[in-house]
């Protein structure tokens, strides 16, 4: 990763060289970097990815993984996998960590539903 430029357009784009998931993004916060991650690496998360990197500004980066569906065993390692998971990819190419642990997330509760709808 990579300090942005300030004056560059904020984003992240999904691309798929060499069969990859590649998420490309330019002038990113790590808010818009979990948004994307969760929203592109669906097949591997299946909670809510939270930002506790402490990391303030905007960078560039890219990171790429395999699709979890795209994974297949090699002849010599059938155990492992091709490619790399999107977890490993985040902690290999950007240092950081995906991992899963308890954290305070805003819930809705519904304590009453009316069968009828009232009139107005």
């Amino acid at each position: 990763m990579k300090d942005a430029d300030p004056e560059g357009r904020p984003g992240c784009k999904l691309a798929f060289p060499d069969g990859a998931r590649t998420l490309v993004c330019t002038n990113a916060t790590m808010a818009m970097f979990v948004e994307r991650v969760q929203q592109y690496a669906n097949g591997y998360l299946d909670k809510p990815v939270v930002d506790l990197t402490g990391l303030k500004g905007n960078y560039d980066f890219s990171v790429a993984w395999a699709a979890k569906q795209n994974l297949t065993p090699t002849e010599a390692n059938p155990d492992r996998p091709v490619g790399l998971t999107v977890f490993e990819a985040v902690d290999k190419q950007l240092g950081l960590k995906l991992a899963t642990q308890k954290h305070p997330m805003p819930v809705l509760v519904i304590d009453h539903v009316d069968r009828k709808p009232s009139e107005n």
